[in-house]
């Protein structure tokens, strides 16, 4: 008689994720996210395959629900400066403490050697940058200024998190959040 699935595969791997992140890519085991999910390493061997097919598995879903978020409209209010700095200051949730985004540029790493994750995170990033441009034109930039200083808004943004990770106080959220808004009241002064 076959086995009653309790947790779905989608379960596991939200499971498992935050996991992979602390631990780190290559030094996780299939006991430890066993652990995490609650099952047993032979039981994530017979669902994923292997532990790199699990890592991926987990990886390509956190992809899909970042590009999921990359596709919602950006938030709208009265000052779309601050709708813009609160979009990109969220999208920094899944990485709630040092250890997680420690864990990130692990997977940093691999999008950036391996092809096919390159190609998805180049992705990503020109959908962020597209976002930046639609949020400062609707700050009252001009389209062209827009779209060339998008490009700074997500730099300045990535440097943000990067300095949040060596002394930023708070949460990463509130560092970013903060960090953006002195950057984009110089730019919609220019």
């Amino acid at each position: 008689m076959p086995r009653i699935k309790h947790k779905t595969d989608e379960e596991v791997l939200d499971e498992v994720l935050p996991a992979i992140l602390v631990a780190g890519v290559d030094r996780i085991t299939l006991r430890e996210m066993g652990a995490v999910a609650g099952l047993s390493a032979s039981t994530l061997l017979q669902r994923f395959g292997s532990r790199i097919e699990l890592i991926e598995a987990a990886l390509d879903r956190s992809t899909d629900r970042l590009e999921r978020e990359l596709a919602e409209a950006l938030p709208t209010g009265p000052d779309p400066r601050e709708a813009l700095a609160r979009w990109l200051a969220d999208l920094t949730g899944p990485l709630a403490n040092r250890e997680l985004l420690v864990g990130s540029f692990q997977v940093l790493a691999r999008d950036i050697l391996i092809e096919a994750r390159n190609r998805r995170a180049r992705h990503h990033l020109d959908l962020v940058r597209r976002r930046i441009s639609a949020g400062l034109a609707a700050m009252g930039l001009a389209p062209a200024t827009a779209a060339r200083r998008a490009s700074l808004v997500e730099a300045h943004w990535h440097g943000l998190v990067i300095q949040w990770a060596v002394h930023g106080q708070g949460t990463l959220a509130d560092w970013v959040h903060d960090g953006l808004l002195v950057l984009l009241d110089q730019l919609g002064h220019d």
